[in-house]
């Protein structure tokens, strides 16, 4: 490996020396973090119960001090002691360890087991990363077993890492990761766009997991579509151990939802799951009723489509649902409470509130079902870095409580089966303190 990352080494310095003389300076060394100590540390629960109780729980304790190019940490991992060391100027961004990467990402090289919520150093597997020009248009080789194999991969990163790939020889696993957020589009009069594309996925073509999401906000008008993908693999999207899903199911669906909104209350959705040989498609348009200034009573309508493919034949159930909701839009709050009545006679009670400070977030999102019912119901759940996206559960209640500040966040999120089978609860509390 010594030789190989050797040479490596040599082809990009004589190849990229040209560019390294010619690079605009759009960064200057002052942009390096100043330095800095940080203090942070996780503590996790998770426990279920179906006909025995399990439980787990993990820890960890970390500390890492900057000063001009150079960063140092060491951390308590469970019961592993690890570090990581980082050298990072104008040319050149070295990094070994457990902690430092240089391509970004929330699932690029993490841990199973944790995840940083208030820092974007996410705990990593044992990993090394060599990039050029790490403030411009950046070339780099890594090695990351995990993804890597015993060989090394190579890396390209754009300015300010909007866009970064990745390609390993020897295993076929291929990375893209994008970060373009509230773009603006100027088109005369005073109308502008805003476009997000946001995404992260990693794998070869056949088995590849990974999240996108695209958002473009059109003003003064205030309309707005979206649209959201994402395929798990046995939980590695996932922030924690929280599961809302069937279990019976292989946990590697593929689901897409999109939106098209106007205003704070009406919109048109869809949300389509793809989990083996069984597809859940949902179709739905919700529109106020009355608007008061910052309340309005909703009124929603959406059909359930299931279809199972068989050897020799297709089976398909429907349904159809009217939902009356109460929504209230403030600046910095939203809340709302609703109750879904389906024609197979199926009930869910649903309630959300969202409320944002100058320097903290408070959501929590509860649903419950009514015993029998024949279809999941969509719940927003939070993957990767702080994304939330719909998935489908059949629990007969879930919860899901989060604050979070610059400094300690608290994710709780509970779920229980029919007659109180299979419980499952989920605790993470995290902070992070710089000096």
């Amino acid at each position: 490996m010594g030789r190989e990352f050797a040479k490596y080494c040599c082809f990009y310095a004589i190849f990229f020396i040209s560019i390294a003389i010619q690079a605009q300076d759009k960064a200057k060394i002052s942009d390096i973090s100043p330095t800095k100590t940080r203090l942070g540390g996780t503590g996790q629960i998770f426990q279920t119960r179906f006909i025995d109780e399990k439980g787990s729980k993990a820890s960890n304790l970390w500390a890492d001090v900057s000063w001009e190019e150079f960063s140092l940490l060491a951390e308590q991992r469970n019961e592993r002691e690890l570090g990581a060391i980082r050298y990072q100027s104008e040319l050149v961004e070295i990094s070994y360890g457990h902690r430092y990467k240089s391509i970004p990402g929330f699932f690029f090289g993490k841990d199973p087991d944790f995840f940083s919520a208030l820092t974007a150093d996410q705990p990593i597997q044992r990993s090394a990363f060599l990039q050029f020009l790490p403030f411009h248009y950046s070339p780099g080789i890594f090695w990351l077993p995990d993804i890597t194999g015993d060989s090394m991969g190579f890396s390209f990163l754009s300015w300010q890492k909007k866009l970064a790939a990745s390609h390993s020889p020897q295993t076929k696993v291929n990375s893209l990761y994008t970060n373009f957020f509230r773009e603006k589009i100027s088109l005369g009069n005073g109308t502008r766009i805003y476009w997000t594309w946001v995404s992260e996925a990693i794998g070869t073509r056949s088995n590849y997991y990974g999240t996108e999401f695209l958002r473009f906000d059109l003003y003064p008008v205030d309309i707005f579509i979206e649209a959201s993908t994402y395929k798990n693999a046995f939980g590695k999207l996932n922030q924690g151990r929280d599961s809302f899903q069937d279990s019976i199911l292989s946990s590697n669906p593929l689901v897409s939802s999109g939106a098209i909104g106007f205003e704070k209350y009406s919109r048109l959705e869809i949300i389509d799951s793809i989990d083996g040989s069984l597809r859940e498609t949902i179709t739905g348009a919700q529109i106020p009723l009355w608007q008061f200034s910052n309340l309005a009573p909703v009124y929603r309508y959406r059909e359930y489509l299931v279809t199972e493919s068989l050897e020799d034949s297709r089976l398909q159930h429907f349904t159809r649902s009217s939902t009356a909701l109460l929504q209230g839009h403030y600046k910095r709050l939203f809340w709302s409470l609703g109750r879904e009545f389906r024609s197979n006679q199926d009930r869910t009670t649903e309630m959300n509130l969202s409320w944002r400070g100058n320097d903290w977030n408070l959501e929590t999102s509860i649903l419950f079902q009514k015993e029998g019912n024949q279809f999941r119901t969509p719940f927003l759940r939070y993957y990767g870095d702080d994304k939330l996206q719909p998935t489908l559960t059949d629990r007969a209640n879930v919860m899901r409580f989060r604050f979070k500040t610059n400094f300690v966040d608290i994710n709780v999120s509970t779920s229980e089966r029919f007659e109180r089978r299979g419980t499952l609860v989920y605790m993470n509390i995290q902070f992070l303190l710089e000096f």
